[in-house]
């Protein structure tokens, strides 16, 4: 009596089997990473707009104790008297320069842009806050009167 060798099939994935995961991976990543990135770059911009309304708040209490807002951040407890970095670095902020039409002694704006080099530099969006509660945008153009980007 002969005994047949029984072939006994490899288990595993061919070699197109792992190329065709491999491209439908690479498109799924292709569609979602930029997707994700906008996300990011939306969430990070509460930053911003947390750092306005903090520093009009410190204003505020200023132009209480002082009778005028001031232009130099330092005496509001900040590093430095113009550009400051926010919490995480995203973006920074200074009080825009006194203007006829908004004399400091009565009136400010504060603006916050991407701060070069930063995660956020390819952010688009510049926000302002005047102390009549003015909200601005701008993506290097015009100034747009609301936050909403």
């Amino acid at each position: 009596m002969t005994v047949k060798p029984t072939m006994k099939r490899e288990r595993g994935m061919t070699l197109i089997e792992i190329l065709i995961v491999t491209i439908i991976v690479a498109i799924l990543a292709a569609v979602a990473l930029p997707s994700y990135w906008n996300s990011v770059q939306k969430s990070r911009r509460s930053e911003a707009k947390s750092a306005l309304t903090q520093v009009s708040t410190m204003q505020q209490q200023f132009r209480t104790e002082q009778n005028s807002f001031t232009t130099d951040l330092t005496v509001l407890g900040f590093p430095n008297a113009g550009w400051n970095d926010t919490e995480n670095d995203y973006y920074e902020f200074s009080v825009a320069a006194a203007t006829a039409g908004c004399p400091i002694a009565s009136c400010f704006v504060l603006e916050v842009r991407p701060k070069a080099g930063g995660p956020q530099e390819d952010d688009p969006w510049s926000y302002r806050l005047s102390s009549t509660g003015l909200k601005q945008r701008s993506d290097g153009g015009a100034w747009v009167n609301d936050w909403e980007k």
